[in-house]
């Protein structure tokens, strides 16, 4: 009986690790693009998780990495999956007094089985704006990456943290060129109006 016991534990463990192993994070979209003064999102994204098992995730620490000369960060929107920081069920924090590198964090407060039960087994850690600054392409990265489940034990996803980004000049409008076409010949025609 305590064979059989044993062999049990064992093998929800290698599921349990088996599937913390198959894990991915992602960092989406693969390449974007956007105008001076215009926004682009990148999203940060969990997938291959226990849907109503072990493993759920229980805090996450990433660092986004860009450049300052072509992106300015705008703002934030974490995920609910790790739960409600309205109601106390998790604590959230973003850093982005460094140039060039957004922080962001949660940790949920919700205990291990709440997380197994509730969470999926895909979903978005953070959604993240900028706006761009100058024309250029650049690269947008995570870095500093920080996992862990419900108990604290850290989880090692394949992480597939690299996007680009292109800021085009902001085009001119049709609108005008054909206004800048027009003035001259009107202009014309009045001078000759009043001849």
């Amino acid at each position: 009986m305590k064979r059989f016991l044993a062999i049990i534990v064992l093998g929800i463990a290698l599921l349990a690790t088996g599937a913390a192993g198959a894990s991915t994070l992602s960092l989406d979209p693969v390449l974007s693009e956007t105008v001076v003064g215009g926004p682009v999102d990148f999203s940060v994204h969990i997938a291959g998780l226990g849907t109503g098992l072990p493993p759920s995730l229980g805090a996450f620490s990433f660092r986004l990495v860009y450049d300052p000369a072509l992106l300015a960060f705008d703002s934030v929107v974490f995920g609910s999956a790790l739960g409600d920081p309205g109601l106390g069920e998790s604590l959230q924090l973003v850093d982005a007094s460094l140039p060039g590198s957004v922080l962001a964090e949660s940790l949920s407060l919700l205990s291990p089985a709440e997380l197994d039960l509730g969470q999926p087994g895909a979903f978005t850690l953070a959604s993240l704006r900028f706006l761009g600054l100058t024309p250029g392409f650049g690269e947008v990265h995570l870095a500093g990456l920080l996992l862990s489940d419900g108990w604290g034990c850290t989880l090692q996803p394949t992480v597939h943290g690299i996007s680009f980004v292109a800021v085009d000049p902001v085009p001119v409008p049709a609108t005008v060129w054909l206004l800048g076409a027009v003035l001259p010949g009107l202009a014309c025609l009045r001078r000759r109006a009043a001849a």
